[in-house]
């Protein structure tokens, strides 16, 4: 199963207040790693060093923690900016992809998830845009989002995507 969204400005703005998608998924974990090393030069962790937090953060603010759960690991293997994964000095990036695993709750045998195989897995890939809006009504000033409002808007909305799916298995 392939993830692609695009992101359209307006309606991430809208997807990034404290909406919780699915009251009824629950997790015992929520671990999210990013590499970035396939990545050619890549340096979005130089400007976003709180992304796994952040997007951790984004999941468990719309789902319940249960001992009992299945678990979600989240590995964020691309943050770029039109496909470049040199960000510019102003650490804009527009492009977000990663691989969402599901394992069952741990029983207290296992040594380490890389000893076993998840329950399912898919990428999820996000590709924000600034809808062409045209000329802002008269009277009206258009602002254009800030690289803070397409961060939020990234992480907010991956969340968004990885809990979605977590309520459809």
């Amino acid at each position: 199963m392939t993830m692609f969204k695009t992101v359209v400005f307006g309606a991430a703005l809208a997807a990034t207040s404290t909406f919780a998608y699915a009251d009824d998924v629950q997790l015992s974990e929520i671990d999210v790693q990013t590499d970035l090393s396939a990545v050619e030069g890549a340096n979005a962790m130089e400007y976003w060093p709180t992304l796994n937090d952040d997007l951790r953060a984004a999941i468990a603010a719309q789902v319940d923690l249960a001992e009992d759960a299945n678990r979600v690991m989240v590995e964020i293997h691309s943050v770029t900016l039109d496909g470049s994964g040199v960000l510019p000095e102003s650490g804009e990036f527009n492009q977000l992809q990663g691989t969402i695993a599901v394992f069952e709750p741990k029983t207290g045998q296992e040594a380490d998830d890389g000893d076993i195989a998840p329950v399912t897995s898919y990428p999820l890939n996000l590709d924000a845009s600034v809808a062409d809006g045209g000329v802002a009504p008269e009277g009206w000033i258009r602002i254009p989002p800030s690289t803070d409002d397409f961060y939020t808007a990234l992480v907010n909305t991956f969340a968004i995507e990885v809990v979605k799916n977590l309520e459809e298995m």
